[in-house]
Parts: C-alpha cells; sequence; structure tokens
C-alpha cells in the first residue's frame, strides 16, 4: 500500500520517457508507486522502462496490447494499490512539489479529487499558466458545471483522485472514442465525488507534442461524438442530473459538432448533426449557439458562416471553432 499511483501509460516515448520519470523521482513526496503501461509500443520504450525500474523499487513496469492512452489508464488503476491515483502522460513532467501540493491538500480539505494549475510549453518554448482565480473547494454539481464551462481541466493531467471514485462507468466508452474520452471520465468520477479542491499551485508541465491525437485526429465520421454524447447522457440520467446540467449538454455537444464540420464539411449531412440542433434550439438560448444550430440545420448557410469565422479570426486574432 502507499498514499499515491502515479499511472503513465507508454506508447513510442522513446525520446522522453526517461525525462518523465525523472521528474516524478524527484518529487519532495516520495510516499508513491509509478506505474508504467507500455501500450504496445513499437519501438524500445518498454526496455527503457524495464531499465529504470531496476534501480528503484517503486516503479512496476506493465505491457498490453495497443489499446489508446485511456485504454492504459484503465488498466493502470487496475493495477494501483495507492489510496489517490493521478496520472501522467509520457512526453510531460511535473514540478518537484507537485505531489507534495496536491496530497497537502487532500488530507487537509478531505476532497476526493484535487486538481491544481498546468504549465504549457509550446513547441517554440513558450510558457503558460492554465489554472484558477483563486483556491476552492466545491461540491460535485458545482465541478461538474466547471467541466462542462471548461473552467477546470477536463484532461486526466494535474489532478489526484481517490481511488475509490472509480468503477465501471469511469472508463466505459465506444473504441471509437479518441478525443473527450478524459471529459467523460472526469464527469464520472466527479459524479462519484463529494468534494472537489482546486488549488493555486503549479503541478504539471504539458510539453505540446505535435504527433499528439489531438494534433492529428482526422474528422472523417461524427460517430465518435454521437457515441460519446450518448454515453454522457447515459451516465447523467444514472445519476438523475441530466435536467440539471441540460442547457450545459446541448452547448458542449453543438460546440463539438461545429467543430467537427468546420474541419469536415461533408459531416453536415450527418442526420446525427441535424437531429442535435433540432434538440439543442429548443434549450439553447444565446445568439452564438442559435446561429450555430441553423447553420447545422441549413447546410446552405454553411460558407457565410465559414466567412465570418475568418473574418473574427483576423480581426481578434482567434478562431471560434
Amino acid at each position: 500500500m502507499c498514499k499515491v499511483s502515479i499511472v503513465v501509460p507508454v506508447y513510442d516515448a522513446h525520446d522522453y520517457i526517461e525525462r518523465c520519470v525523472r521528474s516524478i523521482q524527484d518529487q519532495t513526496f516520495d510516499d508513491f508507486e509509478l506505474i508504467l503501461i507500455d501500450d504496445g509500443s513499437k519501438d524500445d520504450s518498454f526496455a527503457i522502462c524495464q531499465d529504470l525500474s531496476k534501480s528503484d523499487k517503486r516503479i512496476k513496469v506493465f505491457h498490453k496490447e495497443n489499446g489508446g492512452a485511456s485504454s492504459a489508464r484503465k488498466y493502470g488503476v487496475e493495477k494501483a494499490l495507492g489510496t489517490f491515483v493521478t496520472f501522467v502522460d509520457a512526453d510531460d513532467t511535473i514540478p518537484s512539489n507537485a505531489l507534495n501540493d496536491l496530497y497537502f491538500i487532500a488530507e487537509s480539505s478531505g476532497a476526493d479529487i484535487i486538481q491544481g494549475e498546468r504549465r504549457f510549453i509550446s513547441v517554440d518554448g513558450k510558457e503558460a499558466i492554465s489554472g484558477f482565480e483563486c483556491d476552492e473547494v466545491c461540491g460535485s454539481h458545482d465541478y461538474i458545471k466547471y467541466l462542462f464551462k471548461g473552467y477546470t481541466n477536463c484532461g486526466p493531467i494535474a489532478t489526484l483522485y481517490r481511488c475509490i471514485l472509480f468503477d465501471d462507468d469511469t472508463f466505459n466508452l465506444p473504441e471509437d472514442v479518441k478525443l473527450n474520452e478524459d471529459f467523460y471520465m472526469n464527469m464520472c468520477l466527479g459524479l462519484n465525488a463529494v468534494k472537489v479542491a482546486l488549488i493555486k499551485k503549479t503541478v504539471y508541465n504539458y510539453i505540446e507534442n505535435n504527433s499528439s491525437v489531438t494534433h492529428n485526429y482526422s474528422f472523417s465520421t461524427l460517430n465518435p461524438q454521437k457515441h460519446l454524447f450518448e454515453q454522457i447522457k447515459k451516465i447523467m440520467d444514472k445519476h438523475n442530473v441530466f435536467l440539471m446540467f441540460e442547457h450545459e449538454y446541448y452547448s458542449r455537444l453543438i460546440d463539438s459538432i461545429s467543430s467537427a464540420c468546420f474541419h469536415n464539411r461533408e459531416l453536415l449531412k450527418d442526420s446525427f448533426a441535424k437531429k442535435s440542433a433540432i434538440e439543442a434550439k429548443t434549450v439553447l438560448k444565446s445568439k452564438q449557439h442559435m446561429l450555430l444550430c441553423f447553420m447545422i440545420t441549413y447546410s446552405w448557410s454553411f460558407p457565410f458562416f465559414t466567412l465570418v469565422n475568418k473574418i473574427r479570426q483576423l480581426i481578434l486574432g482567434y478562431k471560434m471553432y
């Protein structure tokens, strides 16, 4: 038994897995186990992980067939012996104070989920902190609302989770869902939590990687979005909270469909897109979402909206989707 289990999915991480592991070994907090899950790497990542484990008994190495990061995290949680679990991606690092800061708040607040700030490091070395206005301890429903609004980190990083929160629903998503599966995981865990703490301490270094799934995702079908949001609604219905978050649900659904359609206009022909827009416009009243619902429902308007989006990008320096 230990206080914290650190799960690291590893896939073709030859160039950076040692850097990641060294940052974990350098923690001021040392009551942890490090679980490295080689997810069917094609390079020598598994051998590197085995070599690293020889000099540190806290490191445990496992190998499995390739199934993606979410599959590897699930495997790691099943092997975890800690009271809490946290996730680190193989191409990232954590500051030396990270575990100490997170666990201190876990002990002092009694929170089930503790989330800290993230330092983003771009390919060209520029840094930015993504965090919170102030320290806060909130309940489950406030945390879910924060998730939908993007106020908290929707990913699995920079967060300490009490292990008892994980159940059969946590990773229960169709295999074709490769984006936003972490949002679903956090929602499941948040619904099982009683208390969540958000802290203004930097506990994670996210290092941009152009070869990541996010950077190379292909929007060829809306089936992943369909399957994801069907599962989100299912778990919310199970906890009897869908009506409480109906507005947030449809906002995120329309944003997701719109983003996919901007990447691939042919997706506007998908019946799921139109069906979702018709449902959403009875709930969403903001001008932006009403416009998006109109565009999805009447695909002939799409070129005009694309032009407006490009003009907005030139004037304000960013695009809507």
